[in-house]
């Protein structure tokens, strides 16, 4: 840190006096919002320059800063020159559903989703066709599925044509 500025006073018996300023201290406070960490604050000397780093968990984004920073650089630096306080934000991270259906029917709409978000997946054939079962990142032969977003997923309802049925009198 800097030194303490200092006075001398030397009056006419010789007596030396020196007076010393007291540095400046400013705290800097830190804190993150669910889904990472940030670098710790502390106490500084005034004009100290801090840099702090957000650090998202694997289910989040780094969102931005919030409080005496802001943007989305990150690591980001800050001169002290009064107390300070900083927030990381976090955002669940998304992942993209997407959905596709062979010929002879339909499937609900992919779309993107934040992590851990349960979505129903339903497959409807035309009048030409059965439902079969699902490929991709599901399976089972069941109409609707619920899937769960920990990552992409691609899914697929599989169609096939209906058997035609003879009737004997």
């Amino acid at each position: 840190g800097a030194a303490n500025p200092v006075s001398l006073v030397i009056d006419r018996n010789k007596n030396v006096q020196a007076n010393f300023s007291p540095k400046i201290l400013y705290s800097f406070v830190t804190s993150a919002s669910a889904g990472g960490a940030v670098s710790p604050g502390g106490t500084y000397n005034a004009g100290t320059v801090v840099t702090i780093s957000a650090t998202p968990d694997s289910t989040h984004d780094f969102a931005g800063w919030s409080g005496d920073a802001a943007g989305t650089s990150n690591p980001v630096s800050l001169t002290l020159d009064r107390n300070k306080a900083v927030q990381a934000n976090f955002t669940p991270k998304l992942f993209a559903l997407t959905t596709s259906a062979t010929t002879g029917g339909n499937v609900t709409p992919g779309g993107s989703y934040a992590y851990g978000t349960s979505v129903t997946v339903s497959a409807a054939p035309d009048a030409t066709h059965r439902f079969i079962g699902w490929a991709g990142d599901a399976s089972g032969s069941a109409p609707s599925i619920l899937v769960t977003l920990t990552s992409p997923l691609n899914v697929q309802a599989v169609f096939t044509n209906k058997t035609a049925q003879t009737v004997t009198f």
